[in-house]
C-alpha cells in the first residue's frame, strides 16, 4: 500500500544519527566550558545556589500545588469530587463524559465534511460529497449557533421557565399544591418543557432546510438532538432510546446511521474516554504526590506517561472494537427484522479502511472520534512538561555535593562538566527523537520489519492507524459483519 506517512527504518536512524551526532559534536565543547566555569569562585557559587534552588522543597511544593489544582478543577467539571465533598468513581464522570460524547459524531462529521467533503458514513450518504465550501462551511456554522442557543438555554433555564408558565394556570386553577392537583401541574410541566426543547430541535432542522436543503434539515436537526442531549443528561439518555426504539420501525440505512450518531458511538466513546480520563488522574496524582524535590524525578513522571500512553492507546483500540461490535449488531437487527435485507446495511470497514489510509482525510471523522480518549494523556504530557523545568536533573544532588567540599581538583572538574554536559544534552536528544515521533504519531510498521520483527500487517501501514482498524477487522470478522 503507497501510504504517505510512512518512511523506512533508514530515516529513523538517519534522524537518531543526526541528531546523535550533533549532541557529540557539542559534547567536548559544552564539557569544557562547564569545567572551565568551575574554576571561578563566583561561577561556583552562583552554580551552587541554582542547584540548591532547583532542590528547595518549596519551589517543588508550588508546582506541585499548580499540579493538584489542575486535577481538582478536572475532579470538579468531571464529578469525580462534587461541591458537597462527596465523591464518585464512576456514576458522575462517566456522565459527563456522555454528555461530551453527543457531540462527538455531529461535530466530527461536520468537520471531515467541510474539510474532507465526505458525506458518507460506512457507506451511506448523510450529506452532498458535491457540496461547495460555502455550503459545507454554513452547515458547520448553522449547528454552531445551534450548540450556542441550547448551551444558553440550558444554562438560563429557558425551558424549564417556559414549562413553569404553562404550568402555572394549572396550578392556581387546582386546589392545593399536593395529591391530584400537584401530580396534574407536574406532568403539564414537564410536558410543556419537552413540548419546547421539542418546537427548538425542530426549529432548528427547519432553519437549516431552508437555507440549504432537506438533507442539511435532517442534518441540523441530529445535531440540535445532540446538543440538547449534551446539556440535558436524562433528555439525552431518554431520547437516545426513544430513538433507537423508533428506528426499529422504519429500518433503512440512514436511520440505522441516526442511531449509530446517538446510540452507539457516544455511549462506547464514554466509557472509554472515563476509563483514560481515570488512568491519567491516576498517573498524575502518583507523581504529584512525591514531597521532597529530589524525588520527583524526569524518571518517575516518565514511568507515570507510559502508563498512561500504554492505556490511552489499549482504550482507544478497544473503542475502535467497540464501534466495530455496535455497527455490526445493527446490521444483524436489521437481518432479522428485514427479510432478504442486505447483511452489511452500514459497511463499517469501508470507514475504517478510509481511517486507516486517509486518516486527515476521508476518515477524519474516525480519527477525531478515536483519538478524542487520548486528550487526557495529551494534558498529562503537557503539565509534566511545563514541570520539567522545576524538576532536578539526574545527579544534579551529586554536583551539589561536589561543589560544597571547595574547589575541585582538575580531573574532577571534567567530570562535572560531563555530568552537567549529560543533564542538558541527553534531555534534547530524547525529547528530540521523541517530539519527531509525537508529531508524526505512530511508528511505521516497515521499521518494525526492518528490525525482523514478527508484526503482521503491510508495510506501509503505521502502528497507531493499524491496531484500531485491526482491532475492528478482528471484531466485525467474528461477529459476521
Amino acid at each position: 500500500m503507497d501510504d504517505p506517512w510512512a518512511f523506512g527504518l533508514g530515516d529513523l536512524i538517519t534522524v537518531i544519527g543526526i541528531v546523535t551526532a550533533a549532541a557529540l559534536a557539542l559534547w567536548v565543547p559544552f564539557t569544557l566550558y562547564f569545567a572551565n566555569a568551575l574554576r571561578d569562585p563566583e561561577d561556583r557559587r552562583r552554580l551552587r545556589e541554582r542547584y540548591e534552588a532547583r532542590l528547595d522543597p518549596g519551589r517543588w511544593a508550588r508546582m506541585r500545588a499548580a499540579l493538584d489544582r489542575l486535577l481538582g478543577h478536572i475532579d470538579r467539571w468531571f464529578g469525580y469530587l462534587a461541591v458537597d465533598g462527596s465523591r464518585s468513581a464512576f456514576a458522575r464522570p462517566w456522565a459527563r463524559c456522555l454528555s461530551l460524547a453527543f457531540l462527538y459524531p455531529i461535530l466530527f462529521f461536520l468537520v471531515g465534511y467541510l474539510l474532507a467533503a465526505q458525506g458518507r458514513v460506512g457507506g451511506v450518504e448523510l450529506a452532498d460529497p458535491d457540496a461547495g465550501i460555502p455550503a459545507r462551511l454554513g452547515l458547520l456554522v448553522w449547528v454552531v449557533v445551534v450548540a450556542a442557543f441550547f448551551f444558553t438555554a440550558f444554562r438560563r433555564d429557558w425551558f424549564e421557565k417556559a414549562g413553569a408558565a404553562v404550568a402555572r394556570p394549572v396550578r392556581k386553577a387546582l386546589p392545593g399544591s399536593g395529591g391530584l392537583g400537584g401530580l396534574i401541574g407536574g406532568a403539564v410541566e414537564w410536558l410543556a418543557f419537552a413540548v419546547a426543547v421539542a418546537v427548538a430541535v425542530a426549529g432548528a432542522g427547519a432553519g437549516a432546510g431552508a437555507g440549504a436543503g432537506a438533507g442539511a434539515g435532517a442534518f441540523a436537526f441530529a445535531g440540535a438532538f445532540a446538543f440538547a442531549g449534551a446539556f440535558a443528561g436524562a433528555f439525552a439518555v431518554a431520547g437516545a432510546v426513544a430513538l433507537l426504539l423508533l428506528s426499529l420501525g422504519e429500518l433503512n440505512p440512514v436511520s440505522l446511521t441516526w442511531v449509530m450518531f446517538f446510540v452507539v458511538f457516544p455511549f462506547a466513546n464514554s466509557l472509554l474516554d472515563w476509563g483514560s480520563l481515570t488512568v491519567t488522574r491516576r498517573m498524575m496524582r502518583w507523581w504529584v504526590a512525591v514531597d521532597g524535590a529530589a524525588a520527583a524525578t524526569f524518571a518517575r513522571y516518565g514511568v507515570g506517561v507510559l502508563v498512561d500512553l500504554v492505556i490511552a492507546v489499549v482504550c482507544v483500540c478497544a473503542l475502535s472494537a467497540l464501534f466495530s461490535a455496535g455497527v455490526a449488531g445493527l446490521n444483524a437487527v436489521v437481518a432479522w427484522r428485514v427479510e432478504g435485507a442486505d447483511p452489511q446495511v452500514v459497511d463499517w470497514m469501508a470507514q475504517m479502511r478510509d481511517f486507516r489510509d486517509h486518516p486527515f482525510g476521508a476518515g477524519l471523522m474516525v480519527t477525531l472520534m478515536l483519538f478524542s480518549t487520548l486528550l487526557p494523556t495529551l494534558v498529562h504530557l503537557g503539565a509534566g512538561t511545563a514541570a520539567l523545568v522545576r524538576l532536578p536533573h539526574l545527579g544534579r544532588d551529586a554536583v551539589l555535593r561536589a561543589l560544597a567540599d571547595g574547589p575541585p581538583e582538575a580531573g574532577e572538574r571534567l567530570r562535572l562538566g560531563a555530568v552537567r554536559t549529560v543533564q542538558w544534552l541527553v534531555p534534547a536528544v530524547v525529547w528530540g527523537v521523541a517530539g519527531l515521533m509525537f508529531l508524526r504519531f505512530f511508528v511505521p510498521l516497515s521499521w518494525l520489519h526492518a528490525l525482523g520483527l514478527p508484526v503482521p500487517g503491510d508495510t506501509g501501514d503505521v502502528l497507531l492507524l493499524w491496531l484500531p482498524y485491526k482491532s475492528a477487522e478482528l471484531v466485525w470478522t467474528a461477529l459476521g459483519g
